[in-house]
């Protein structure tokens, strides 16, 4: 029996004896929820970087929130001003 709660990726397998699908899929959005549960995300806008959805960044000496995120949004600005990036990421 295979239960799919969410979507997109990564994904986790969980394999197990259910006594019911509804068991099966109770565990999985538990599961799910504990997954995503302190998950972080933020925006930044940055001068004209080259940088694409999906890829990644690092960010360091932010104190508690250093570390590797997935870039899930980039939107890239060009005006009077000059060109800025602007990304949303999450991990």
């Amino acid at each position: 029996m295979e239960i799919i709660v969410g979507k997109g990726s990564p994904q986790i397998l969980n394999k197990g004896a259910f006594k019911s699908s509804a068991e099966a899929r109770l565990k999985a959005q538990s599961l799910l929820q504990r997954a995503n549960t302190g998950s972080k995300s933020g925006t930044l806008i940055i001068p004209g970087e080259i940088l694409y959805s999906g890829g990644i960044i690092n960010i360091v000496n932010s104190l508690a929130d250093d570390g590797e995120y997935s870039i899930s949004k980039t939107t890239h600005n060009l005006n009077l001003n000059g060109w800025e990036t602007s990304i949303e990421f999450e991990n």
